[in-house]
């Protein structure tokens, strides 16, 4: 037993990661602009699936960091019967 988590033990990425315009993204979730000061873009927000690569500013096309701000349920976590994850 440990005393602690795992984090990557599913390499599924936590709310929080921040990637690079052009990166890929690791996980399906909604990705926020972030530290983008001074553009109309900061703070948007766009759905992207796990391996496509992150865009540039929609506003004015620069390299921007994206921010995941919540994860996609995936489909394996819905199950005939039980019911959907919230």
């Amino acid at each position: 037993m440990t005393d602690s988590i795992d984090y990557g033990a599913y390499q599924i990425p936590w709310t929080g990661t921040k990637v690079m315009a052009g990166d890929a993204i690791p996980g399906a979730g909604s990705w926020e602009i972030v530290e983008h000061a001074g553009c109309d873009g900061n703070g948007t927000l766009c759905a992207l699936a796990r391996g496509a690569r992150t865009p540039l500013c929609p506003r004015c096309g620069a390299a921007v960091q994206w921010q995941l701000t919540h994860l996609a349920p995936t489909v394996a976590a819905d199950h005939k019967g039980i019911g959907h994850l919230p």
